[in-house]
């Protein structure tokens, strides 16, 4: 597997993994200021990925 297709399978994962971090913190936090920001940094890497993968950065 060349170092670019590694690259991008590790970039991949690590978004993935952020995502089920922010998850795991929602599910914890009762502050509502701390939850809408662990949404918004949850949304922001949602976007990061789905616009990686429709360039195809990612895949």
């Amino acid at each position: 597997m060349s170092t670019n297709v590694t690259d991008r399978a590790m970039d991949e994962t690590i978004a993935r993994l952020n995502i089920d971090h922010y998850r795991r913190l929602l599910d914890t936090e009762p502050d509502e200021i701390r939850r809408k920001a662990i949404l918004r940094r949850m949304d922001e890497e949602q976007s990061k990925l789905e616009r990686k993968l429709r360039s195809g950065a990612i895949g």
